[in-house]
């Protein structure tokens, strides 16, 4: 502070008082993500050594339990699904939708959950981003051999920005040891490899195998 007011002067100083605060409040926020970040990248070297870095309580996978906690900012509308968790499903778009209407007909699933972002009790894991520090997988759906899927759907056009979030949920499904399974598929030609959205699902799960316990109830 003594090297600002001698550079600018106290006068200056005052006179810029909210520009000079809201710089630091900027440079402070910018410190704290980097500092989170540094320790995202702790688990990727973990990850890629070969260790689970992430610790799962199995009576935590899903926080949904009574139906009122289910309660979406907003409700998609223009079809019924017949193996949603619950009633009301949080609000999706068009692709997302059609990834939607593959889980609630994929023979392999019992049930599913559109999972909502920046919910309290939804299911997410942790990664510092501009929007906040976790991340809110898109769906959630117990498998018929008890296995908990997570999936993550991505657009070709922001794919590329969002691979961390890709390291995350396989470094959780690390840990869960054959119980979880972390799916991320897309319609960018590198994912998709000419795959359907259901054949990507499918093929995932057969690539993972095995099976395990899912809190994911009705």
């Amino acid at each position: 502070m003594a090297g600002l007011e001698q550079t600018y002067g106290l006068a200056a100083l005052a006179v810029h008082k909210f520009r000079l605060q809201a710089r630091v409040t900027q440079c402070l926020d910018e410190c704290a993500h980097q500092a989170a970040w540094r320790g995202v990248e702790d688990l990727f070297g973990m990850l890629d050594a070969g260790a689970s870095p992430l610790t799962i309580a199995p009576e935590v996978f899903v926080g949904f339990t009574p139906e009122m906690d289910y309660k979406p900012t907003k409700s998609f509308r223009g079809r019924v699904f017949q193996k949603h968790l619950y009633p009301a499903v949080g609000e999706m778009n068009g692709p997302e939708t059609e990834v939607a209407a593959v889980l609630d007909a994929l023979p392999e699933v019992d049930v599913w959950l559109r999972n909502i972002e920046r919910h309290g009790r939804s299911f997410r894991l942790p990664y510092p981003s501009e929007t906040g520090d976790w991340f809110y997988p898109d769906y959630l759906a117990r498998l018929n051999d008890a296995r908990l899927l997570v999936l993550e759907y991505k657009g070709s056009h922001i794919e590329s920005h969002d691979q961390g979030k890709r390291q995350i949920g396989l470094a959780w499904q690390r840990a869960m040891k054959g119980q979880g399974v972390f799916l991320w598929i897309g319609d960018s030609s590198e994912t998709a490899r000419g795959r359907t959205i259901a054949q990507q699902i499918q093929d995932g799960l057969k690539e993972n195998g095995g099976g395990g316990r899912s809190s994911l109830s009705r």
